[in-house]
């Protein structure tokens, strides 16, 4: 099977992490990757938004991405990289959501394989955490179809 994982890289936001989950176990996504330090971890707040999918959901919770990344090495999201509709989705896939504010980080960044845009034409340069991880799981669940 070719696991579609979600990587998540110091999110803080419940809301987001809980709407990632519902979208997670609505495309099929294997199983979440979450850091112990410096991002939000499973709160009842996580758990009211994912209405239930955190039932059925893999979590990890991790000490170190890099090392993770590591073991998993696929591909990541980002402003600028290949545009959503030509990524190719086959295969396994970890996909690296990053913070709400910051992006992915650094260092993580220099370990991806491919990034990942989704072309926006309006005067807003960036998307929800949240809604830019939900479009690009729905991109890989669609032509897995």
């Amino acid at each position: 099977e070719n696991p579609l994982l979600l990587i998540l890289d110091g999110l803080t936001d419940p809301h987001n992490l809980g709407s990632i989950l519902r979208t997670a176990d609505a495309t099929n996504v294997s199983g979440v990757i979450i850091p112990k330090h410096r991002s939000v971890g499973v709160t009842p707040v996580v758990a009211k938004t994912a209405t239930g999918a955190i039932e059925h959901v893999p979590i990890a919770r991790v000490t170190n991405l890099s090392q993770t990344l590591d073991k998993l090495k696929d591909e990541g999201t980002d402003m600028n990289g290949t545009p959503c509709h030509k990524w190719n989705t086959s295969g396994k896939i970890a996909l690296i959501i990053g913070n709400e504010g910051r992006g992915i980080s650094s260092n993580i960044k220099k370990q991806v394989d491919e990034m990942i845009t989704i072309p926006m034409n309006g005067h807003v340069q960036s998307l929800n955490a949240s809604v830019a991880a939900a479009i690009l799981m729905y991109e890989v669940f669609r032509n897995r179809l």
